[in-house]
């Protein structure tokens, strides 16, 4: 049985079983755990890859459409390297 919750924009987003206190997961529910947190991986390093510059490490004082440029970059960059 899969767990979902109400994501900020409303929809509906899956979340890892937790363990009840003093209990275990079943087998299932681990199994569970093991798929989604291996689907979740690459979108946390493709995330971790746009922290890593340096526009995006401290507070932003641009616009928000220079902020759309500038993202729409830095993916352009990601995205060529791993070309």
């Amino acid at each position: 049985m899969k767990s979902y919750k109400k994501g900020l924009s409303g929809a509906d987003v899956l979340v890892l079983h937790k363990k009840p206190k003093g209990g275990s997961l079943t087998p299932e529910q681990k199994e569970e755990n093991k798929i989604q947190s291996s689907q979740r991986i690459p979108v946390e390093h493709g995330y971790a890859r746009i922290k890593y510059h340096a526009i995006f490490r401290g507070p932003y004082n641009g616009t928000a459409d220079e902020l759309d440029t500038e993202l729409g970059i830095v993916a352009t960059v990601y995205n060529w390297n791993r070309l």
